[in-house]
């Protein structure tokens, strides 16, 4: 799909974080076009449910994205403006959860310390809501600079927020950070002048940013919010997910050469390891990591999954 047109729908995307969430290491990427989830295998890229043909979620919407937490996974459906709960193990519905019909558009999600943070971009603002049951924490949880913004994640007790303004002159969009307790501003342009920022993905005090219109990322400091390295990987695919496992960078790319969407796998050097790591998706957006039990603290420290990985060239 041709990235002017894909560019019209980014409203529409999720964020992700890395959660433990159940007892083995999967991949979900949600895929927007069937409004269902895949599950891929962690290590090899192997199609465990075929978001097409066997599911891991159903929802039959416009499915953008998920989030995990806790051994649930939230997942956003911007037809009916919802996000809904279900089981990561089992992909049942999580009874007891609702949380529909109160945004003007769904766009953004994150999840952490029981809490929901969603990026209501056409209302100006993050709400944040109970991860147990959906309901209201606050309303106007952040209220400034986040007008149009797509994508956010906590880290170390800040939320970022990617905003990624003018999408004809471009080269104004920014990334926001703000207290992820109290929401209190620290800068709503704490990284400005980007072309269309519109996912993060972090690890330790590295911020990485990719443009969806300039088909690369880009890697700062989380703390400052100075460059590292402006063209970290270039040559992307309308990239609308990131995901960082370990020493691990996973990248959705939504295509715009490819016939199909696919999943890329890098270092966090920038370096490719296996190109479409995850082949064909038809329209992926979001993505989730699910590590292995007991692999939260090896994920923090970047080395667990790593030495336990078999890969093999592209």
């Amino acid at each position: 799909m041709k990235t002017a047109i894909r560019f019209s729908l980014l409203i529409g995307t999720v964020a992700m974080r890395v959660w433990p969430c159940s007892a083995s290491a999967q991949i979900f990427v949600a895929d927007s076009s069937v409004g269902r989830v895949g599950e891929y295998n962690e290590s090899t890229g192997a199609t465990i449910r075929d978001p097409v043909s066997n599911p891991f979620v159903n929802v039959n919407g416009t499915m953008t994205g998920i989030a995990c937490l806790n051994g649930v996974l939230y997942v956003t459906d911007g037809f009916d403006d919802s996000i809904r709960a279900f089981n990561a193990t089992t992909g049942q519905p999580v009874s007891g959860f609702s949380l529909t019909g109160v945004f003007s558009f769904v766009i953004g999600l994150t999840a952490a310390n029981n809490t929901l943070y969603v990026a209501n971009g056409d209302a100006g603002k993050v709400s944040t809501y109970s991860a147990t049951d959906g309901h209201e924490l606050n309303d106007t949880f952040v209220s400034a600079g986040v007008n149009g913004s797509t994508d956010l994640k906590v880290n170390n007790g800040y939320l970022y927020v990617a905003t990624p303004g003018d999408t004809v002159n471009r080269n104004n969009g920014t990334i926001g950070k703000f207290d992820a307790t109290t929401g209190q501003v620290v800068s709503t342009s704490f990284i400005s002048g980007l072309d269309t920022p519109y996912t993060l993905a972090l690890s330790g005090n590295h911020l990485f940013v990719a443009s969806a219109l300039g088909d690369s990322v880009a890697e700062y400091d989380a703390n400052t919010g100075l460059s590292i390295n402006p063209t970290l990987i270039t040559g992307l695919q309308d990239p609308l997910g990131m995901a960082v496992d370990g020493s691990h960078l996973f990248i959705v790319n939504n295509g715009t050469t490819d016939p199909t969407g696919f999943v890329n796998e890098y270092d966090l050097n920038g370096n490719l390891l296996i190109d479409h790591f995850i082949p064909t998706i038809p329209d992926p957006w979001g993505i989730a990591i699910v590590p292995e039990p007991g692999s939260a603290v090896l994920l923090a420290l970047g080395i667990g999954t790593l030495a336990l990985r078999r890969r093999k060239a592209a």
